[in-house]
């Protein structure tokens, strides 16, 4: 009953994953990833007369779009576990932090029904995707925390103009 609600991890046994460098990507932005066998007694699977390569595997269990969306939950935890000591993530930040990984229904309210977009400038295409697909929501939040938090530099948060001057949301 529960096949098509497993987590990734499952989802890519008897896959394991893994990458030589911390984030995960190499200078160029191809993924710097290789895969292994993780062969137990108990998986029934090895029986079976099939063989896959790596790329059927994935295919047929669904795991590019998971890894699109883990793939920007990595680069945030990666960025905060980098942080000093001294500049830890206020509670306010935390809790934004949380809504946006967490509760995803809240930061769909959060953003469009609170000041969020008086403050900035989204483009209408963007708003459009993010109102209707959840999962585009969340890749915007991931951005919008990276950039809020982290000072990525993103040229999509630039907040409106106010007083006829335009600030960067990282200010």
């Amino acid at each position: 009953m529960i096949y098509e609600d497993r987590p990734t991890t499952c989802r890519y046994y008897p896959l394991g994953v893994g990458s030589l460098s911390y984030s995960g990507e190499q200078a160029d932005g191809d993924k710097d990833e290789f895969f292994f066998m993780i062969k137990e007694p108990h998986c029934k699977g090895f029986d079976e007369p099939d063989e896959w390569t790596v790329e059927e595997w994935r295919q047929d269990q669904g795991v590019d779009l998971r890894d699109e969306v883990n793939d920007g939950w990595l680069e945030l935890m990666v960025r905060k576990k980098s942080l000093p000591a001294s500049m830890q993530l206020s509670e306010q930040a935390k809790q934004m932090f949380f809504m946006v990984c967490y509760n995803i229904d809240k930061f769909k309210r959060f953003v469009f029904e609170s000041s969020f977009l008086t403050r900035y400038k989204i483009p209408e295409e963007q708003l459009a995707q993010i109102k209707d697909d959840d999962v585009k929501l969340l890749q915007f939040g991931f951005e919008w925390l990276k950039t809020t938090f982290f000072h990525t530099g993103e040229e999509m948060f630039n907040l409106k103009e106010k007083s006829g001057e335009t600030t960067a949301a990282k200010e």
